[in-house]
This record gives structure tokens, sequence and C-alpha cells, in this order.
């Protein structure tokens, strides 16, 4: 292992300016200025600060002695050297002049001496390879199932313990929080990474995600990349950017520097995936656009697990009960009151019913709706009887009256019948093995039983037994709802899939 020491001194700047002081023009310029015409003064163009750009370190050459200064983007670090210098002006040119120095080239003679001093007197240790071997080992599996460096800790002294008297791996183990954060983030991110990036290049063309998350007070974009390997399709992820700015041009710029910065080239680029917000994927001006203009034919990745989700939220407006509100109502009942949930196990008793929590709805998951439906549907007559009960004060008005009428069980019989084959579509869209080629099958499929369901005016068998026992005015004004649901949601996925219609059923 090469061992670099690094000491900094706070004269070391002024050393460099003054052994360089040769002038220097600037050759990085903003892009602010491309569309200002040639005639124009290019003096007033303006300045950009020069950074280090991390490909001049794959040159044999300057990797070898050449390091990234991390406190200031605008320095470059020496390792033979033990200094730092400006690049603020000269960028590559700055540090040409570095290597020209007398005082580098004196130094790189010794330091190559000690690198190689050091790596042929250094003698493999089996035993401290197998202990790191297993260590990484152990903080992987940690990785992947998602546990805490804290639980790694503890269970490395439980390890410890178990193997001290016949294991001397299991007894030299010491894998507490900070070795194994530095071992996830220094030692197998980065190996996994660039085997990612091995693949993509080696694939030649690729798709890239992403995504806007929060992490405390922290706004964090993962980077991920979608390709064809020797073992299928597979995903990765080649970067984490940290910046709050959420506007189209800054998120178009930290991807492409992303892109760029992974070795990978724009021309491989062949699709974009992202939620289907204006800044991502409108037609005008967002992430998308700026991508088309430099790639000409790139395919928009429409999110349809959100277009089926918003579909469905577009349609509940037509109908004549608020479905959504009166589940959370129900849930909110008895989500904080061991009192009310006690009571109401008794009306699970008297029907001979086995109780069972009712699940949470929550607007923005769209797998909830149908999950909470069908629980409620399971343990209707129990909970009905509870919110009608003229004994329990506790009773909110406005779901006594839900319960008491029977539209809202059609409705609820209906959106059960409906969703089953949505949530069964979005279930198989999230399968790691979909990709565009199966795209035309699933929402054609998705788009063709809503249809018959609307030509033949049959919305389930139970709710068709509800439909035939109340008046015919009810009966129609439901009915007329149904039908506008199902046009709704029609219309709102054809208006993303027609988009694409055409190359997706030629390449499915």
């Amino acid at each position: 292992m090469d061992s670099e020491i690094i000491i900094e001194d706070d004269n070391d700047d002024n050393d460099n300016n003054h052994e360089e002081s040769i002038p220097t023009t600037p050759v990085l310029k903003s892009n602010e200025n491309k569309n200002v015409k040639a005639a124009s003064n290019t003096c007033e163009k303006k300045k950009k600060k020069g950074v280090l750009n991390l490909q001049w370190l794959l040159d044999s050459q300057l990797g070898s002695f050449l390091r990234e200064y991390k406190p200031d983007s605008t320095k470059a670090l020496c390792i033979a050297c033990n200094e730092k210098f400006s690049i603020h002006y000269g960028g590559k040119n700055d540090i040409d002049r570095h290597i020209k120095l007398k005082r580098h080239i004196h130094n790189m003679k010794s330091f190559s001496i000690n690198r190689q001093l050091i790596t042929s007197t250094m003698k493999p240790n089996k035993e401290s390879e197998e202990v790191a071997a297993a260590e990484g080992t152990f903080v992987y599996h940690g990785v992947k199932h998602g546990h805490s460096y804290s639980s790694q800790q503890c269970t490395t002294n439980v390890i410890k313990t178990i193997f001290s008297s016949c294991s001397a791996i299991g007894k030299s183990m010491s894998c507490g929080r900070t070795k194994c954060s530095s071992i996830a983030l220094n030692v197998l991110a980065p190996y996994f990474t660039q085997q990612i990036l091995i693949e993509v290049k080696e694939a030649c063309f690729f798709s890239i995600m992403f995504d806007a998350s929060n992490k405390g007070n922290t706004k964090l974009f993962p980077v991920c990349v979608q390709y064809f390997s020797k073992f299928g399709v597979k995903k990765g992820i080649i970067d984490l950017i940290d910046d709050a700015d959420e506007s189209a041009t800054n998120t178009f710029e930290n991807l492409e520097a992303a892109i760029k910065k992974s070795g990978l080239s724009l021309e491989g680029l062949t699709s974009i995936g992202a939620d289907n917000t204006n800044v991502n994927m409108d037609n005008t001006h967002s992430v998308y656009t700026l991508f088309h203009d430099q790639v000409e034919n790139l395919f928009k990745g429409n999110c349809y697990c959100h277009i089926l989700h918003n579909g469905v939220k577009w349609g509940h407006q037509q109908l004549t009960v608020d479905a959504e509100k009166f589940l959370m109502m129900v849930y909110a009942h008895f989500s904080r009151s061991a009192k009310r949930v006690q009571e109401l196990k008794s009306y699970y008793e008297f029907y001979e019913n086995n109780f069972q929590v009712l699940i949470k709805h929550i607007k923005i998951r769209w797998l909830s709706l149908y999950l909470s439906i069908d629980r409620l549907l399971l343990v209707y007559k129990p909970v009905k009887e509870y919110f009608t009960d003229q004994s329990n004060r506790e009773t909110p008005k406005e779901l006594e009256k839900n319960f008491q009428s029977e539209e809202t069980l059609c409705i609820l019989t209906f959106l059960h019948h409906i969703l089953f084959e949505i949530q069964k579509t979005n279930l198989e869209l999230q399968k790691k093995s979909i990709t565009a080629i199966d795209l035309y099958r699933i929402i054609t499929s998705i788009q063709y039983k809503p249809k018959q369901r609307l030509d033949t005016s049959f919305f389930g068998i139970q709710c068709r037994n509800l439909l035939n026992r109340m008046s015919s005015d009810t009966s129609a004004e439901l009915q007329a709802s149904f039908k506008r649901f199902i046009l709704t949601f029609l219309e709102y996925i054809d208006k993303y899939f027609s988009q694409n219609v055409a190359f997706l059923e030629a390449i499915g």
C-alpha cells in the first residue's frame, strides 16, 4: 500500500506565487454567454473559477502525484512535494508549470524510490488479510440488509465473545461504528460503483433515473443507471448529489456533471426517468427538454405507477362520496384510542369475526387505497354496527351518516372491483425485470379491462346487487358517476401513453 504524507503549510501559496510568476490567461469561460455573437467583446464575458477536473487524475503521469484538495477546489495537491498550489487561473497549465519546477523534479526522484521501497519491503500477512476480508464481508452484509453501524458494532462484540477460543479471525475482528462507516464509504462504495461503470461502458447504451429525497434538512439526488449486462437488465447508483436547488437548469447541470464525472458519454443516453413533475418532464422547459436538446432521440420515461395513481385520484372526483376522506376518518377514529378499539372488539365478537386492524390509507401512497378498502369491506358489518349504534355518543355525525347510506358501501365495492386490476398492474410495473418492451402490453391491458366494464356497465357482482336494491334514480346517478370515473381514468393514462405509443408498440 502506498503511504502518502500530506503536510499543509499556510505559506505554500506565497511560495508558489513567487515561483509561478509567469502571467497566465484565463482559459475557462462561463457557459452563461454561449449565445453572445462572435462580434461582441470577449472581455465582457464572465470568468469562471478554475477547478480541478477529476478526469486529469486518470492520466498515469499526473495520477502518480496529483490529488484533489477537497477544502478548496481551485487548488491541487502534490503529494511528492507535500504542498498545494493554485490552479485558479491557468487550470491544467498551472499543473504543467508545477511539473517543470526544479523542486518538483527533484522531489519526484526521491518519491518514486520511496514508493518502490515501501512496496517491495511490505510483506503480506495472511491472517490480517483474512480478518480484513471477514470485516469487509460483514459490513457488506450489514449494508445490504439495512443494519445500522451501531448494530454492526454490537454484533462484532458478540462474534468476538462467541469465537474467542476457536477462531483467530473471529477474535481479531473489530468493526466499530467508525470503521464500518469507513469500509462502506471508502472501500465498498467506490469498488461497486466502478464495477457498475465498467459494465455500463461495455453496454454502450444506458438510461438514467433520479429523484429528490430529503434526509433531515439535506436534499439529495440519487443518480441511478439502467443498462443491459451479460446477466440481463441491471440497475445501480453511480452518484449522490447534495444540492438544495431543485430548478430544472440546476438539476440538469448536476446530472450532466455526474455523467461526465463517471466517464460516460451523453451519446449513449437513451432515456431519462423521473417523477411526472413539470420541473422534470414538462415539454417547454424541464430536465427532459434540456437533455433532449443534446440527445435528439431521447426517450421520455414517465413513471406509470404515478400515472395510474393520479388517474385514480382524478377519477375519484367524479364519485358522489369522497371515499379517501371516509377511509382516513374511520382509521383516525381508532388509531389513537385504546378504549375505542376495545369497544370495537365487542362488535367483532357479536358477529363472530376475528379482530383485524384497519389499514391506514395515505393519499400519496398509490398502493394503500385498495388494501384499505379491502380490509374495511372484510370487517364492514361490525364496524358499521359500531358507528350506527345509537348508544355510542363518540361517533362523528359524518361517519354515522356515511355508514347509514347504502351509497357509501356501493362506491366502496365499485372501487374494490376496479382497483383490483390497477393494483396488479402497479405491482407488475415495479418488478426489476420490467423494461420498455413490456410497457405496451401492460398499459394496453389496463386500458382494455376498464373499457370492457364501461361498455357492459358491469362494476362487480356486489356492486350490481346493491344497485338493484336502490331506487332507479339513485342507481342511475351512481352508475353515471362510475362511468365518469372510468372515462377520466382512461383519459389521464392516454394523455401520457399516446406520446410514445407508436414506438412502444414497435419494440413490444
